[in-house]
């Protein structure tokens, strides 16, 4: 037992020696039955401290076999516990043997827990038990240690647990709700409320006193919940409510006892050596700076523990967290310009917790971005009332010039890293061109300033910044002109050159943020990006596409790929446009980037291709061209399923283009399309169906293009490759929810090229078409009924096209009823007028059908009648821009009304015909 024991602890010690995890599942077993026989505990309970906190995450073998002794590890230091406690354990003296084995005992279990509470699913309510009985030891120093350890093998007994130990989640949560109560200001649920500890003259009470009864289990429950939130978002959800007002005033109160207002909480601190302090214990030991040590470090880490779990709310439940997002940024109605984050992070002493102050500003704007695109100042400003959008811009404004006075007299390197986080963070959700003052300008000289920073992280941080201030200056297209060109673009030229020279940089951490930046000029001024790529960005693309850092390549990938998309949507004046530029990069393009072993760089090669100008397209040369095809038909294999979706993607295009291809290649384009079929990836599936479309219009022009030229052309498709893009368009549409719009618009063009190229088919292949035909129908009763609009609009012109099928299963009643049911669900449920009209329209189908039934035509009448008569509803329950297709509505709505009542016969022909009077009296009155 005694050489077990040493082999095992010295395996615990060095790193070389191995241990066997039969030995150490021995050793557990044996101690176990054996615990008043061997009493030398301390040296196993270290071991397994060592093993699990030192090992367990070596290697997939060593993980294997600690995760495997979880259960015994567990079960046996369980019993410990229970032992201790049955054997009545009191820890009168802080220096007794029963308290130091009880804490030792506490510590390994904790390890243990962390990442393995599944494997020891068993013993959680036993765990449970043990650890509250823990916790709830009467109160004192001795028994300190021992229920904060406690409190801790709470959360880390749910690291690693996941959603389905949702039970577990809301046993910890409850006990440890309990230490917020007791520990905290009293009952959680009596909150301060919004004002968190503001008076009612809005300034921070200067009296109120933060009750916090044990300041460190405190700092642990909180350490534990942090744990619980990031497993658990039904946790998250429950707690954000009850703890946000607890968490503002431990992060806006200076010490135990004592709160202030955020502009008193500057120190008196001597500008000496405090701002070069890098770790707590750096902090701790500076007794000068700190008179109350003891005092300061709990309060230190209870404060950085508190901004932690404000950002896992931010991060877990935006939604909660912002009505109180005033009461963390600018919480100072009388001090606008005072940002407590703002001030925490270039204030406090602590490197710990600046950085958690800079994180819990960055995810509190990146999560209340939609709610801050509000923010818009007025003309004029009532004292007495001050709209939402009005003090949100306040809020903006506040904290624009809290941060930027900083960052401009900002020395220490840590410090101005953190506040350029902020910065990012604030450009990317303010809307500068409605607010009173546009500090894009002063931003602009920020970061010209700091791009002479000798550390290189501040460097890629800016440029990382700039960025995010370039997509700030996006209009839309029918707004670019000169007069639209904010004045602040002016000064970026100098920048945009200097970030160029910092793309070749050797520091593989500058050249990526550099090349991102280049990538933004070329997003949003591709103007700018068009006149100096010749002298300076097309050098830049050489030198990084061949880089060895795969990051590197990716960069420069996008910059390409970025500056292809502004050409693909015209945002490139012709003047502006390098000359040659396609019949520069498409060779690499499809050469060295469309093989590149880094699957990004390949995604951003198809996509390439994809973004080429129709006029480009035709203009290039006939290798070039070929070139781009063998290039995409190649990436739609790749094994990467982000690289075939982008292959589809600009697979569709080039067949959208109109490009004049023969009939072997359009036949070897259409051998391609089933296999996306076959594809896991929804994405694939999605853009393979809109490359399908394109397809089918592609052989339509095909086949007219034949009739012009030849009476009797032969079909551009054989009726078995056609057929076979029928069941795959089938497939692609019925399976996947997502595919809808370009499945059914897929289907119905090659339906219409099915019924042109054989309205008589041979008797073999009629089984075949009926069971195409029947489930398209199926699939576009289900799109109709439950997809998106554009879905639905895409189904109801997919029905009117079934129905007008010459073929023989068309003519049967019992088929054609669910599709005339489709389309008056479309025209009447649906609140989309766009799906109205599609579906009226399509109705006009019906006339088609035999002369002696009137059925399907009374039907759709009555939908037609009914969807005019809540028109004006309709439009009330629809967005505002639904309303410019009311007259549109009514004009598809007659004229499907009088084709199908000059085509009506038989008994239902005065049914048909008071409808259609009653249908044009609603369709002319006036809007």
């Amino acid at each position: 037992m005694d050489r077990l024991l040493e082999r095992l602890s010295s395996a615990s010690c060095s790193t070389a020696e191995p241990f066997f995890n039969e030995d150490i599942a021995g050793f557990v077993s044996f101690g176990s039955a054996h615990w008043t026989a061997h009493p030398n505990l301390r040296p196993f309970v270290l071991a397994l401290t060592r093993i699990f906190g030192e090992y367990g995450k070596q290697d997939a073998a060593h993980s294997a076999a600690v995760q495997a002794m979880v259960p015994s590890a567990v079960g046996f230091l369980l019993d410990r516990c229970q032992d201790a406690i049955a054997n009545g354990v009191t820890m009168a003296s802080a220096h007794s043997s029963a308290e130091t084995d009880l804490a030792d005992i506490l510590r390994a279990l904790s390890t243990v827990l962390f990442e393995n509470g599944p494997h020891c699913a068993q013993v959680h309510g036993q765990l449970l038990i043990v650890l509250e009985r823990l916790i709830k030891l009467d109160d004192g120093s001795d028994t300190l240690d021992a229920r904060r350890l406690a409190i801790a093998c709470l959360g880390n007994l749910c690291a690693k647990t996941g959603s389905k130990h949702h039970v577990l989640h809301m046993q910890i949560y409850g006990i440890l709700i309990q230490q917020f109560d007791q520990h905290g200001h009293g009952p959680v649920s009596r909150s301060v409320g919004p004002g968190l500890g503001r008076n009612k003259t809005g300034q921070q009470a200067r009296g109120a006193v933060l009750s916090v009864h044990n300041p460190q289990l405190l700092v642990q429950a909180i350490r534990s919940m942090l744990i619980l939130v990031n497993e658990s978002k039904a946790v998250a959800s429950e707690a954000c409510s009850r703890l946000l007002p607890l968490l503002g005033q431990i992060i806006f109160t200076e010490s135990l006892g004592s709160s202030v207002s955020a502009s008193q909480a500057r120190l008196p601190v001597p500008a000496g050596p405090w701002r070069r302090l890098e770790s707590d214990s750096d902090a701790s030991d500076m007794d000068v700076l700190m008179p109350r040590r003891p005092q300061r470090s709990s309060d230190t880490k209870m404060r950085t523990c508190a901004l932690q779990l404000l950002t896992a709310f931010s991060n877990a439940c935006p939604k909660q967290v912002l009505p109180h997002l005033t009461n963390f940024l600018t919480p100072h109605e009388q001090e606008p310009v005072t940002v407590p984050l703002i001030d925490m992070i270039t204030i406090s002493p602590d490197p710990r917790q600046r950085v958690a102050a800079s994180q819990a500003f960055c995810s509190l704007l990146e999560n209340a971005k939609p709610h801050l695109a509000m923010a818009e100042h007025s003309g004029s400003q009532s004292p007495s009332f001050m709209t939402l959008s009005q003090r949100l811009a306040n809020q903006v404004h506040a904290m624009h010039k809290s941060i930027l006075p900083r960052l401009r007299e900002e020395r220490h390197s840590p410090t101005l890293y953190l506040l350029i986080c902020a910065l990012t963070a604030l450009v990317e959700c303010s809307p500068y061109s409605r607010l009173a003052y546009d500090f894009r300008a002063d931003i602009v000289c920020i970061v010209e300033r700091h791009l002479n920073h000798s550390d290189m992280t501040i460097k890629a941080r800016i440029a990382e910044c700039f960025a995010v201030l370039l997509d700030t200056s996006a209009v839309a297209p029918q707004e670019r002109s000169h007069e639209a060109r904010p004045s602040w673009l002016d000064l970026t030229p100098p920048i945009i050159d200097r970030l160029s020279d910092a793309a070749t940089d050797k520091t593989v951490q500058l050249r990526v943020p550099a090349l991102g930046a280049c990538a933004a000029v070329a997003r949003n001024q591709p103007a700018l990006f068009g006149m100096l790529w010749d002298a300076k960005l097309s050098p830049v693309f050489k030198q990084t596409r061949i880089d060895a850092d795969p990051a590197t390549r990716i960069a420069s990938a996008k910059m390409l790929e970025q500056f292809a998309h502004s050409c693909s949507t015209h945002a490139v004046p012709h003047e502006a446009m390098p000359t040659g530029w396609w019949l520069e990069i498409l060779p690499v393009i499809c050469g060295p980037l469309a093989v590149d072993r880094m699957y990004a760089v390949r995604t951003l090669a198809a996509s390439t291709i994809g973004q080429i100008p129709e006029a480009d397209m035709r203009n290039l040369p006939s290798d070039l061209q070929a070139e781009c095809w063998a290039a995409t038909e190649e990436l739609l294999a790749d094994e990467h399923q982000d690289v075939r979706a982008a292959a589809w993607g600009a697979l569709g295009v080039l067949l959208g283009h109109c490009l004049d291809k023969n009939d072997a290649d359009l036949a070897r384009l259409a051998a391609l399309m089933p296999s996306a079929t076959r594809d896991k990836s929804t994405m694939v599936k999605i853009r393979a169906a809109w490359a399908l479309g394109n397809l089918g219009e592609a052989l339509l022009r095909r086949q007219q293009q034949q009739q012009q030229q030849h009476p009797a052309p032969k079909p551009p498709m054989s009726l078995d490759v056609l057929l076979d893009l029928v069941d795959a368009a089938n497939r692609l549409t019925s399976e996947h929810d997502k595919c809808g719009a370009n499945g059914a618009r897929a289907i119905h063009i090659l339906v219409r090229l099915l019924h042109t190229q054989c309205d008589s088919p041979p008797h073999a292949y009629a089984p075949r078409i009926d069971r195409c035909l029947d489930k398209a129908a199926q699939v576009a009763i289900k799109v109709a009924k439950s997809g998106s609009f554009k879905a639905r609009w895409n189904a109801c012109s997919l029905l009117g096209g079934l129905l007008c099928s010459p073929h023989s299963l068309v003519r049967y009643l019992a088929w054609r009823m669910p599709l005339y049911d489709a389309l008056v669900s479309a025209a009447t449920v649906c609140p989309n007028f766009k799906v109205k009209i599609s579906a009226v329209s399509a109705m006009a189908c019906v006339a088609h059908a035999p002369a002696t039934e009137n059925a399907g035509a009374v039907k759709c009448m009555h939908a037609i009648l009914g969807a005019l008569e809540k028109i004006d509803q309709s439009v009330s329950d629809s967005r505002f821009g639904e309303f410019k297709y009311k007259s549109q509505l009514k004009n598809t709505a007659m004229a499907t009304a009088d084709l199908l009542a000059a085509s009506s016969l038989g008994a239902a022909r005065a049914e048909v015909d008071e409808l259609a009077s009653r249908i044009r009296s609603l369709c002319q009155l006036p809007d």
